[in-house]
C-alpha cells in the first residue's frame, strides 16, 4: 500500500529521507517538535484552527483526512542547487496534539 501521510513531490524528498530520521505517525507533536530543535531546523506554526487565514490547504494527493487539522507548521530545510529550490515541509497536528501529515513545501527559485 502506498503511503500517504509523508509525502513529497516529484524529485523531492520526505523529510525523513532527507534527514534519514525515522518517523512514525501518529506522533506526539511535542515528540516531533523536539525532533526539530535537535536537528536545528527552523519551525513557525503557519496555521491554525480558527485563527487568522487558519489551515493551508495540503499541496499533494492524499487519502488523509484534513478536517481533523488544528495546526500547522512551516519546517524550513536547506537550499536544494540542484532543483533551485529552497527545501520546505508543513506538519499537520489533530486537536489531540499528533502530527498526523508531513508534506514537502518547497518553494522554487526559477533559475
Amino acid at each position: 500500500m502506498k503511503r500517504t501521510d509523508i509525502v513529497a513531490g516529484p524529485r523531492e524528498k520526505t523529510l525523513p529521507d532527507r534527514y534519514s530520521i525515522k518517523i512514525e505517525l501518529p506522533m506526539a507533536e511535542v515528540t516531533f517538535l523536539s525532533l526539530l530543535s535537535q536537528m536545528h531546523l527552523d519551525y513557525a506554526v503557519c496555521g491554525k484552527h480558527g485563527i487568522g487565514t487558519g489551515i493551508p490547504a495540503q499541496r499533494h494527493k492524499s487519502t488523509v483526512d484534513f478536517s481533523r487539522a488544528a495546526t500547522c507548521y512551516h519546517i524550513a530545510g536547506g537550499n536544494n542547487l540542484k532543483l533551485h529550490a529552497r527545501e520546505a515541509w508543513r506538519a499537520y497536528a489533530d486537536e489531540n496534539h499528533e502530527i498526523f501529515y508531513i508534506e514537502s513545501a518547497y518553494g522554487y527559485t526559477g533559475t
